[in-house]
């Protein structure tokens, strides 16, 4: 005997599927239009970090402003090269190099306000609320209170290198004045000159009565 297919099949195909899929063949789904109410053209409202620090030694080229970032307490903490927080209207707030956000609204917290005198590339939070910050400002390290942003001052390791502000100096405008600590440390290497830390490239060199070096291919 033949089967006789008949158009009614697919479209009964077809219903079962939208059932499935929890969309009715007869009319348009409630739920559908309430999502489609909820679109909306309008911008997001987001606060944003800008205006980069043009001192910085370490990673000028690099365009990034932030350089870390941390979540703790309901808490979002922004570490970088940036010199002030951008308001959702286009309004800016001086925060230099470390500033936090509410990690649920994304809005800057302005009770939040730490001095940093320079770039900051990490940052570490410990349980208890100590925020280590690193990176070209004095001294190279900081200690921070997570939750007031006030600056631990017994905390003085007084790191030297070629590209941060020198230890003795407190301020970015008289950080110019100061005469950098001499390097601690050299590299050595046979065969090879001895060099201040700060030298961007070693030369070699050849011992007095040795043979000229020569390269084999």
């Amino acid at each position: 005997m033949a089967i006789r297919r008949t158009a009614t099949k697919p479209v009964a195909a077809l219903t079962a599927l939208l059932v499935l899929l929890g969309v009715s063949a007869t009319a348009p789904s409630p739920s559908g239009a309430v999502l489609g109410s909820e679109i909306s053209s309008a911008p997001d409202i987001i606060w944003d970090v800008t205006t980069p620090d043009p001192s910085v030694r370490h990673t000028g080229p690099i365009a990034a402003l932030v350089r870390d970032l941390v979540e703790y307490d309901g808490m979002m903490y922004v570490a970088g090269r940036f010199l002030d927080v951008l308001a959702p209207d286009g309004t800016t707030y001086s925060q230099p190099h470390l500033a936090r956000f509410d990690l649920e609204t994304g809005v800057w917290d302005d009770t939040f306000r730490p001095v940093v005198d320079g770039t900051v590339y990490a940052m570490e939070i410990t349980a208890d609320g100590r925020l280590y910050v690193g990176g070209e400002l004095t001294g190279g390290v900081a200690l921070y209170d997570a939750r007031t942003g006030v600056r631990n001052t017994t905390f003085t390791p007084g790191i030297v290198n070629s590209w941060a502000h020198p230890p003795c100096s407190t301020s970015r405008s008289s950080a110019t004045s100061c005469t950098p600590a001499a390097p601690s440390r050299t590299h050595r290497a046979p065969h090879w000159s001895t060099l201040p830390v700060s030298t961007p490239r070693p030369v070699c060199s050849t011992p007095a009565g040795s043979p000229p070096r020569t390269s084999t291919p």
